[in-house]
């Protein structure tokens, strides 16, 4: 059996904002993490570090500054699974025999998602024009907005979400209240980005 016993954080930011660098940031979430479980550096196997703006091995960096060199530091990045993912990858090292991991993610963004890689094609660009050939508008819509690679990602997420409603039954006002349950609770988090209930009728 996995457990996972220690929790740390930092307060959510907005993206460009300024403040502590990434590492920074990670470091102090692992340091209160490791706190929370009253366990020492010494007694940590492995590292996951999972994240997905920035170079190939933040997760190192972000480990030294904690003081952990000299053990495996694996980083993860799957999009916005990419914390499920971490944790899954974290489990299965226990699993196999690490008694513990230590798994971070962390995120520093300059401003809304974009491609980094203009000489090759996007890795959801098929999934993109599969849902413009249904009838999903081509141009950007809310240009000046937001980058065009977020509403697209929107508009999957909105596609995503109509095709669930169609096939179970479940409506607008039901997403919605979840909405509203989730910020009754982000009103009282410090760590929160936004700090203010939101009614299912807004």
């Amino acid at each position: 059996r996995v457990f996972a016993v220690g929790l740390g954080h930092t307060p959510f930011r907005r993206a460009g904002t300024a403040g502590d660098d990434y590492a920074d940031m990670a470091a102090q979430a692992m340091r209160a993490a490791l706190a929370d479980a009253r366990v020492g550096l010494e007694a940590v196997q492995h590292a996951v570090c999972g994240y997905v703006y920035g170079d190939s091995t933040c997760g190192q960096a972000a480990c030294y500054r904690l003081g952990l060199p000299g053990l495996p530091i694996l980083n993860v990045n799957n999009n916005c699974a990419t914390g499920s993912a971490a944790l899954d990858t974290g489990r299965r090292f226990v699993q196999a025999g690490a008694g513990c991991v230590l798994v971070c993610g962390f995120e520093k963004m300059s401003g809304g998602l974009a491609s980094n890689f203009e000489d090759r094609e996007h890795p959801a660009q098929r999934h993109f024009d599969t849902m413009q050939a249904l009838g999903l508008p081509k141009e950007q819509m809310l240009k000046g907005v937001m980058t065009e690679m977020t509403e697209k990602v929107l508009q999957a997420y909105a596609r995503a979400a109509n095709e669930h409603m169609a096939a179970s039954g479940v409506t607008r006002q039901h997403l919605a209240l979840v909405a509203e349950k989730n910020h009754a609770h982000s009103q009282y988090s410090p760590y929160a980005l936004v700090r203010k209930p939101v009614p299912a009728d807004a």
